[in-house]
């Protein structure tokens, strides 16, 4: 339960005798949807976000139905974090940016809003018949969820450690068992699709493929892999 972590983080579950899981949180099946309004200025801390969010009413039963929503991702990394005393930036860099040689990705706001080769992020104004230049947004008080900047040559690595089933340069970062496990379909979404932990699962041709996109403000991504070919697309 992620209340061995975060022992405030009860939500208010119909059953009082339920406990959401991480897996649950990663899964998306809690039957809480989005609280975009407690991040969407990006001021309030993350701890604030999730003292906040054990406020709201269930939108669905306990694991009835995939409802996303980017706090329980949040938690789940500060959750990470806190089973060894570290923060969740720190552990992200630690276990596997640094290993992976993805020099060019963080999720500190302060090290790369300020980066000459940030990419501009835009909004078409369709009455205008023109486009907005966008700042990049700060969503480091949702962070996992949304917060990493990267490059496509270090989405490259990370995707090759995905197919290495979690090795790189011949080390394991992560067990096999474990990258494994994410590709799981835990929940259903429609008659086409499934989630498992952090992907989505559905059928290309005859293949599995294991794929998430997400957007911020200007900007979009997917990333995309098809493991019985050992392919993957950023």
């Amino acid at each position: 339960p992620i209340t061995k972590y975060l022992p405030y983080l009860k939500f208010n579950l119909a059953n009082k005798n339920d406990e959401i899981s991480i897996r649950d949180m990663m899964s998306h099946q809690t039957g809480f949807t989005r609280f975009n309004l407690l991040y969407a200025n990006g001021k309030v801390s993350r701890e604030d976000v999730l003292k906040a969010a054990i406020n709201a009413e269930p939108w669905a039963g306990f694991r009835e139905k995939f409802l996303y929503t980017n706090v329980m991702v949040s938690a789940a990394g500060v959750a990470a974090a806190k089973s060894i005393d570290s923060n969740w930036e720190d552990l992200l860099d630690n276990r596997l940016l640094k290993p992976l040689g993805m020099k060019n990705t963080t999720a500190r706001y302060d090290e790369v809003i300020n980066n000459s080769l940030l990419s501009s992020g835009y909004m078409w104004h369709k009455s205008q018949n023109k486009h907005q230049k966008l700042k990049l947004h700060d969503v480091t008080n949702i962070g996992p969820a949304g917060a990493i900047n990267s490059n496509v040559e270090d989405m490259a690595n990370w995707l090759k450690m995905q197919l290495m089933r979690g090795q790189f340069n011949n080390k394991q970062l992560v067990s096999s068992s474990q990258i494994q496990q994410t590709w799981e379909p835990q929940i259903k979404i429609g008659n086409q699709a499934a989630y498992g932990l952090g992907w989505m699962m559905r059928d290309f041709e005859g293949q599995k493929m294991i794929v998430h996109d997400g957007s911020v403000e200007g900007f979009n991504s997917i990333v995309a892999m098809l493991p019985e070919s050992n392919m993957g697309f950023v």
